[in-house]
C-alpha cells in the first residue's frame, strides 16, 4: 500500500472487491512503516478490522492457515528515519 494508493485500496477497490461472493480476507500492508491492516468476514457477516503495528506481531490470516511475523514481512525493508519501525 503506498501513499498514491491507500485510499483507493481502502475506498472503491475493497468496496468492488466485498462484492465477490467468495471475497472474506483482505489485507494492506504499509510500505512506509510498519502498519497493516487485516480485514475479514466475522462471525455474524460483518467485515472485521484487525491492525498490526509492532514488529514483534505476528499476522495470522482467518481464512486460510498461514501467519508470519511482521519481522519477516518487513525484513528487508528500510524506512525513512522520521517512520522507522518501533
Amino acid at each position: 500500500m503506498s501513499e498514491s494508493t491507500k485510499n483507493y485500496d481502502r475506498g472503491d477497490k475493497f468496496e468492488f472487491d466485498r462484492s465477490i461472493p467468495s471475497f472474506e480476507e483482505y489485507v494492506l500492508v504499509d510500505q512506509s512503516r510498519v502498519y497493516i491492516e487485516q480485514f475479514y468476514i466475522g462471525q455474524e457477516g460483518h467485515w472485521v478490522l484487525q491492525e498490526y503495528d509492532n514488529p514483534n506481531d505476528t499476522l495470522k490470516l482467518v481464512k486460510i492457515d498461514f501467519e508470519m511475523p511482521l519481522k519477516d514481512m518487513y525484513r528487508r525493508v528500510t524506512f525513512e528515519e522520521s517512520q522507522s519501525p518501533r
